[in-house]
């Protein structure tokens, strides 16, 4: 398969975006990508008129094809090369990845949630989201933690994923502490943060 050129809409901060540039690195792609970054308070013309959905990430094609969203995005990166594999063809292993990609794009939900309310201003913060938000953090984290040991080190969605979660986490909410509170999984996610492709989109302020 020929692969087209890529342009793919980010924030240089979008846990989502990154997982899918991520990708695109792995499989050697990069010298067919163009990287545009948005301003999601003013949205390019372009991106409003590839998606109207208007989300990040939006990965275009210059055949005429745009992927929505990160999982459509990564599905089709995953058809351009097979190597490396980012989805298992068994079906029941293949399940399994998307499950644990799954749970990694809540924990980036619920990031996200908390860090939105913390932009309101202070008095119109709801304190009680906040708390819901954190709670379910640490409960993520806390699963996560408890099968540390059972975590990937290879190229995959699950992985990807999961490693973009906590870079993002350590981002918004450096006071998590995870280094302290979930060793485990802290050293898991510092040697993922060594591969060349992260070193590339840590994300910017």
């Amino acid at each position: 398969m020929i692969t087209p050129n890529l342009t793919l809409y980010v924030t240089r901060r979008s846990p989502y975006a990154r997982k899918v540039w991520v990708a695109i690195i792995e499989k050697g792609f990069q010298d067919q990508l163009t990287v545009v970054v948005e301003d999601l308070q003013k949205k390019s013309r372009d991106l409003l008129e590839a998606n109207p959905i208007a989300k990040v990430p939006t990965l275009a094609t210059d055949t005429g094809l745009v992927l929505y969203d990160s999982i459509s995005a990564l599905e089709f990166v995953e058809l351009l090369s097979p190597s490396p594999q980012l989805f298992p063809t068994d079906s029941y292993h293949r399940l399994a990845v998307i499950n644990d990609m799954s749970l990694a794009n809540g924990l980036m939900d619920v990031t996200v949630s908390y860090v939105l309310e913390t932009f309101r201003p202070k008095t119109h913060q709801l304190q009680a989201q906040l708390d819901k938000n954190l709670a379910t953090i640490d409960r993520i984290l806390t699963y996560l933690e408890s099968r540390a040991s059972e975590l990937s080190f290879e190229v995959r969605a699950d992985v990807i994923a999961l490693a973009s979660a906590i870079s993002y986490l350590n981002f918004r909410i450096p006071e998590i502490d995870l280094e302290t509170r979930f060793p485990e999984l802290d050293r898991w996610y510092r040697d993922i943060e060594q591969w060349d492709s992260f070193i590339k989109t840590i994300p910017v302020a």
